[in-house]
């Protein structure tokens, strides 16, 4: 991404086709097996990924990352924003399963694409892992076939680095390993309250019209009401102030850690309780 300009975490291979053909070949035996037909897809993935067509150095990076995660039954894109509180996105039908580790994790906001499965978004890495088991859950009627549960978690903000939040994130992370078992341990912990999942066509972005000197007047995790003061928006050049506010109210959950900012943006992200949104919802 720094050569290219290229978000490096879009672009994966859309393997829902593959999976698709893989349950056309099928034996009518297997069928009727959970662990056959997901040894049996993984093999039709992996085989897919092998000849995967490939135009630039990203695109073999995505591909060989995807055929490590391809039989994998977790996957766990951990990521950090600019600034931001602890985060986490997935599929409303895989929320049941990081449930869990959102409590241990003491995550704030938890973003859920009901879309992630039809549209594809922009292949995300979590989305492109659990994307064919869920079209071969829709085709099958069986929540059983599930090869790969992926989610998305925001470590909260880059410059969030310190010893004793490294120690508690590694430990969350160790007691939920341990809960499935991948790990020897003694599971999870009494959980953390949270607030209510909140849909990813929830979330309101707030970005610069203009070039100039941003200055938030809210904190990451404060709640915010319709039409709350957000921060100011300096505009040096034409010597005018912009006030920021939110439209629909939610969760401050990141912002830009630039003061200094070009117009386009994105200053603010509020994650609202109810769809505002429709189509592709990642930032790009």
């Amino acid at each position: 991404v720094f050569v290219s300009g290229i978000n490096f975490n879009r672009g994966f291979p859309d393997l829902r086709p593959t999976a698709d053909e893989a349950m056309t070949k099928i034996s009518p035996t297997d069928r009727c097996d959970p662990q056959a037909i997901t040894d049996h897809v993984r093999q039709h993935l992996l085989e897919d990924l092998a000849n995967w067509p490939c135009h630039s150095l990203l695109d073999r990076l995505r591909v060989a990352l995807m055929a490590l995660a391809s039989t994998a039954d977790w996957v766990l894109d951990l990521h950090c924003d600019q600034e931001a509180v602890m985060h986490m996105y997935t599929a409303p039908q895989l929320w049941p399963s990081f449930q869990g580790l959102a409590a241990q994790l003491g995550s704030q906001v938890q973003l859920l694409d009901s879309t992630a499965e039809e549209s594809g978004g922009h292949g995300a890495f979590d989305t492109a892992c659990f994307q064919p088991w869920l079209t071969i859950q829709e085709h099958m009627g069986s929540a059983q076939i599930l090869g790969c549960r992926a989610a998305t978690i925001e470590m909260r903000g880059q410059a969030d680095v310190s010893e004793s939040m490294m120690q508690s994130d590694v430990a969350a992370l160790m007691r939920w390993l341990s809960s499935l078992g991948a790990i020897a341990g003694n599971g999870m912990s009494a959980h953390h309250s949270m607030l209510a999942p909140t849909p990813l066509s929830g979330v309101e972005s707030i970005y610069a019209s203009c070039a100039g000197v941003f200055v938030p007047a809210i904190e990451l995790g404060q709640k915010v009401q319709p039409m709350q003061l957000l921060g100011k928006l300096y505009d040096l050049q034409n010597h005018i102030t912009q006030s920021l506010h939110s439209k629909h109210g939610g969760i401050v959950f990141a912002r830009t850690r630039s003061r200094a900012v070009i117009q386009g943006v994105e200053l603010i992200k509020i994650a609202g309780a109810n769809a505002t949104r429709s189509g592709s919802l990642l930032s790009l």
